[in-house]
């Protein structure tokens, strides 16, 4: 089975995995219902140093093991080493407008769905599916 074999092989880099598909359903689940108005987040896989910029997922975009909407690639939950929510992020590179994420609204969400790895820091939150 190659594609269970590069997931093992990626997976033995890491000592512990924090996170569960239940777990990233629910947590998932809890961003996309509440009214926070993210707009972006930064998605790292287990096998890449490539960092994917994408919006929010929807509720209806949640599935058992992966997002339906295909944006998100690879979409399993598994192969996501973290994902990042920026405080402040530039839509246009060229510009000086900012938009400014509720990190502090996310964190309270996230707090209510159990135990899970995150960091805030002035940058913004960070949630940790795997540690080394």
């Amino acid at each position: 089975m190659p594609c269970r074999d590069a997931y093992d092989r990626a997976r033995s880099a890491f000592s512990v995995a924090h996170m569960s598909n239940a777990k990233w359903r629910k947590v998932l689940r809890a961003i996309a219902t509440a009214d926070l108005r993210l707009t972006r987040s930064e998605w790292k896989c287990i096998d890449s140093e490539h960092i994917m910029v994408h919006g929010i997922p929807r509720e209806t975009d949640i599935l058992e093991q992966r997002f339906a909407d295909g944006q998100f690639l690879p979409t399993e939950y598994k192969w996501f080493e973290w994902v990042r929510f920026p405080r402040t992020y530039r839509p246009d590179s060229r510009s000086s407008y900012e938009v400014v994420q509720d990190i502090e609204g996310l964190r309270r969400v996230l707090e209510n769905c159990g135990r899970l790895c995150i960091q805030v820091n002035e940058s913004g939150l960070s949630l940790y599916a795997y540690g080394r």
